[in-house]
């Protein structure tokens, strides 16, 4: 089945407005560095710049997922985007570290308002038999996201400095909401009817967390969130610290991550399909892979840089392939109980939880440990995620879908 000329645009505007916010999201990874040396952080407080921003995405996405039935997803997304640019601009202008942590926590509040209207359009706007293909194109707005964010930011930093990696990426990201707005032009989305006591009983959230393995997915969110942000978000650290490599190296070189990742998601289709259309059994599958990588990079992250790259993006793209089936395709199992923005919002808020346990608990242990131990705790993560998951899928919770 085709997508209409109608689909196109409204795909294109929602992947043009999620890369945007990559953009301005995935930016701070370059300017970590140099934002704790400008400040003389220690790594724990410039993990916390990215764990606060997670908390309050998490909980952003928790309320956003509450009301996404009632609200105008067109007006949503660009007030996010708007909001998001608006931080990254006073973050480019920041005096001091107190100031950048706490604008960095407020574009949470822009982020956590784009998933869920997003997905909410999905599910009204694509049928079920090119859901598949939609989620595999809006997945490769991570892929973009982190390269043109990563090499903005590595450009400024390299040519002027850190401020400039804020300054540059949030004008591009105020210039796609507008033309993203526009594009969505048709996307009037009428609110839910009201539930009678009976439906509200029968589909309430308690109920559903219990008897579909909801709750056993979210708890593989927190593991797969910690995992894979923590990646990201140090993975230009890492490779500094451990290769002795400089910033115009570490750009080069880590600019692989993002790009494997795209190579990731592709698997993850497959693996999709091996399981006969599981999204819950192919999550489980790829996170073990991960848990691979990541065991080999604590094996053989000291032979060189190149290697090293290679594994953190081994260890990256699968752990970021399984994200249209986790984010997308798994929420979307919950049409029939009209529960598909709640729970998207919810598995985002959850693996964003685990990302704010990442960004500070990385730091704190690469000080305390090393790196090495850092590495340890992606594969127990994964490894658990994957248990989580693979519970999940048991029949007795897939028949109540």
């Amino acid at each position: 089945m085709k997508f209409t000329r109608a689909q196109v645009r409204i795909l294109g505007a929602v992947m043009l407005a999620y890369t945007a916010a990559y953009v301005c999201r995935t930016n701070i990874s370059m300017l970590l560095s140099s934002i704790i040396d400008q400040f003389s952080l220690t790594q724990a407080q410039g993990g916390l710049i990215a764990t606060m921003f997670a908390i309050i995405y998490a909980l952003g996405q928790l309320v956003t997922g509450l009301i996404v039935d009632r609200i105008n997803p067109r007006l949503f997304i660009l007030t996010g985007l708007l909001l998001t640019g608006a931080c990254n601009i006073v973050c480019a202008c920041a005096p001091s570290y107190g100031c950048i942590l706490a604008f960095w926590t407020l574009n949470a509040v822009g982020q956590s308002m784009l998933w869920t209207p997003i997905v909410r359009i999905v599910a009204l706007k694509f049928q079920t038999e090119i859901r598949s293909r939609t989620s595999f194109f809006l997945s490769m707005t991570l892929v973009l996201g982190y390269v043109i964010a990563w090499l903005l930011a590595g450009m400024m930093v390299s040519i002027a400095n850190w401020r400039f990696g804020f300054l540059v990426p949030a004008f591009v990201t105020i210039t796609c909401a507008v033309i993203a707005f526009f594009m969505l032009y048709d996307v009037k989305i009428k609110p839910e009817p009201k539930k009678s006591s009976a439906e509200k009983a029968e589909g309430g959230l308690g109920r559903v967390l219990c008897t579909t393995g909801l709750l056993f997915v979210l708890v593989g969110c927190v593991f797969n969130g910690f995992m894979r942000d923590s990646i990201m978000t140090w993975a230009p650290t890492i490779l500094m610290e451990t290769q002795g490599v400089d910033l115009d190296g570490v750009l080069g070189v880590a600019l692989i991550i993002p790009i494997v990742n795209c190579i990731g998601i592709i698997f993850g289709r497959r693996c999709y399909n091996w399981v006969r259309g599981s999204a819950r059994r192919s999550i489980s599958l790829l996170l073990i892979l991960s848990s691979v990588a990541s065991a080999l990079l604590l094996a053989f992250s000291g032979v060189n840089s190149l290697v090293c790259a290679v594994l953190l993006a081994a260890s990256a793209a699968t752990s970021y392939g399984l994200n249209p089936l986790l984010t997308t395709m798994l929420p979307l199992e919950y049409d029939r109980l009209k529960r598909v923005g709640a729970v998207a919002g919810m598995i985002d808020a959850f693996i964003y939880l685990g990302s704010g346990l990442a960004g500070i608990t990385a730091g704190a242990v690469s000080e305390w440990a090393g790196w090495t131990a850092v590495f340890a705790l992606w594969v127990v993560s994964a490894l658990c995620g994957a248990a989580a998951m693979l519970f999940s899928s048991r029949e007795k919770f897939m028949k109540n879908l």
